[in-house]
């Protein structure tokens, strides 16, 4: 069913998230809907239509809805901070969405051409994640992700974990296999290097001139080579006038990262564990930035935007799908704790 108008669809899903008695719909509980309803016109238009379906004529697709629901004035200054880019651009709606179903697989391109990626569904704790589909009747959406209540269905936390390219090991398995394989040189510090900074607070303290990894612990430092940056493995040997090096590519760095960042900083009191609290009818999540990109785009997936916060960002999810996604992740290694909503 393609829905006659942009109403038709925002009914349907504030109906869905907040009961079919709520008689007065909130300003955000309104936002979130039409987030929701955005995003479900787009994949219905590439999922129904029988002609060439382009990035362009999906964008559109959302954008008319956006612009039919008047949403676009709240969202457009809201931007996610980035910890390796520090991009701030704030961003049209259409192209968060777009971007978004795009890096978690929703669709691929052939060509100029996009089509809908395979049916898959996927299910865990009663929840189960759905990809490769339009609006179907019963399908519910938790941020733009689609899912269906399955109470008698096997609970696979590892498949869905593969579903959006999550490894199967801890960040901490990931580090220490990368490290093993390494091969270091020696080398000498020199004025034009910088160091990862295990203490930072913000994304202009990432990288510092201080070396702050001694005996043999392992890090990352970059140096500006010709306008541009090269990576580095590195620990220090027993005299701080040594360091023994290991080349990085640069893509590769851009993939492993995070997975470094993630596990270094819990051994130097970083703030690494991922807190929520219910809030009314949803969950609000509070999330390290420097997580890595396959799990951020699974969780930005199934919730909605709120705010930046430093190095956090914070989201809000329907409370029974970030129960299963809790449980997905937390069998890799990751941390929750639940606190008060006040603490967030």
């Amino acid at each position: 069913m393609f829905f006659s108008s942009p109403k038709d669809v925002l009914a349907v899903i504030i109906s869905e998230l907040f009961g079919n008695n709520n008689s007065r719909t909130t300003l955000f509980q309104y936002q979130y809907a039409v987030y929701s309803a955005a995003s479900m016109h787009a994949l219905t238009s590439l999922y129904e239509s029988s002609s060439k379906v382009t990035s362009s004529v999906i964008l559109g697709n959302i954008k008319k809805v956006v612009e039919a629901l008047d949403f676009g004035k709240w969202y457009k200054n809201l931007v996610q901070t980035d910890l390796l880019t520090q991009d701030l651009t704030p961003r049209n709606i259409e192209d968060v969405i777009f971007d978004i179903y795009k890096r978690a697989g929703f669709f691929y391109q052939r060509e100029d051409r996009l089509f809908l990626s395979e049916y898959k569904e996927v299910s865990v704790n009663g929840i189960a994640f759905i990809r490769g589909t339009g609006y179907q009747q019963n399908l519910r959406m938790s941020g733009a992700g689609i899912y269906l209540f399955v109470e008698d269905a096997e609970s696979e936390p590892s498949k869905l974990r593969d579903m959006f390219l999550i490894p199967q090991n801890s960040n901490a398995d990931f580090n220490s296999c990368l490290i093993s394989n390494s091969v270091f040189t020696e080398s000498k510090p020199k004025n034009d290097m910088e160091y990862f900074n295990p203490f930072f607070k913000s994304n202009a303290d990432v990288w510092i001139k201080e070396n702050l990894f001694i005996d043999e612990e392992v890090s990352f430092l970059r140096v500006n080579e010709k306008n541009q940056y090269r990576y580095y493995l590195y620990k220090t040997g027993p005299f701080a006038n040594k360091i023994f090096i290991c080349p990085i590519d640069n893509e590769v760095f851009y993939s492993i990262f995070k997975r470094f960042v993630w596990d270094i900083c819990s051994k130097f009191q970083q703030e690494n564990v991922i807190t929520y609290a219910k809030a009314n009818e949803l969950i609000l999540v509070k999330i390290p930035s420097f997580m890595p990109d396959e799990e951020i785009t699974f969780l930005s997936l199934y919730s909605w935007q709120r705010t930046d916060k430093g190095i956090f960002f914070e989201r809000l999810f329907v409370p029974r799908v970030f129960d299963a996604i809790k449980i997905t992740l937390e069998e890799i290694g990751y941390v929750f704790k639940r606190i008060d909503i006040s603490a967030i």
